[in-house]
């Protein structure tokens, strides 16, 4: 399926408030149900739980007739979105290699005997004072500005999941701009509606530059 097919396939399925309750072949009940958008491989409701997405094989006869299930129409559609992940990994993958090998070139050409680490004993130091204001990180650790960036990468924003926010701590860009730097680890959903294995970031963060990625952390 061409890109500007894909496109329009997506613009079809528009959001459909209906109340209703829906139950899985596997037992799994959902009360007071609002279907706020049907896609070719399944269907996205709200409830009192929260959001989900259900995939159509796992609904009744019934309920993929009525929502106008196609097998193939969603074979294609998962293989879009397996492509697109692939494609957004590789990217993800060139630009940390890009920003590895720049942090090198910086570290060999600047590296001198009587330079000091960076550490937590910059603390007042001038590159505290150059690093500008801290970003807000709230009680539960979650970094406001660098939360709107992750979102939109994903697949399914509304399924981020947030394990733990390391400390935000000064360090340097890759340019070699003083930054503020912060450890994440978080779960989302595949276009599958299933939870992926966590994922563990570093991030750098510049409130006039916005965010960079630094590495995924094993």
């Amino acid at each position: 399926m061409s890109a500007p097919t894909f496109v329009i396939l997506i613009a079809c399925f528009a959001s459909i408030a209906l109340a209703d309750d829906f139950k899985t072949t596997d037992g799994k009940e959902y009360k007071n149900v609002t279907v706020s958008r049907v896609e070719p491989d399944g269907i996205v409701i709200s409830f009192s739980g929260g959001i989900v997405k259900i995939p159509f094989i796992e609904l009744s006869e019934e309920l993929q007739r009525k929502y106008n299930y196609d097998p193939e129409t969603a074979k294609q559609f998962a293989a879009d979105i397996a492509q697109k992940q692939q494609e957004l990994y590789t990217q993800t993958q060139s630009q940390k290699e890009e920003a590895n090998a720049r942090a090198s070139e910086i570290a060999a050409k600047s590296a001198a005997p009587e330079r000091q680490p960076v550490s937590a004993s910059l603390h007042e130091s001038a590159l505290d004072r150059k690093v500008g204001p801290k970003p807000e990180q709230l009680p539960d650790g979650t970094v406001v500005s660098l939360d709107k960036q992750i979102r939109p990468w994903l697949l399914d924003p509304d399924s981020l999941i947030y394990d733990s926010w390391g400390e935000l701590k000064v360090g340097l860009s890759p340019g070699g701009n003083p930054a503020w730097t912060v450890t994440v680890t978080y779960r989302t959903k595949n276009a599958h509606g299933a939870y992926m294995g966590n994922m563990t970031c570093s991030y750098w963060l510049r409130e006039k530059d916005g965010v960079w990625l630094l590495r995924p952390s094993q």
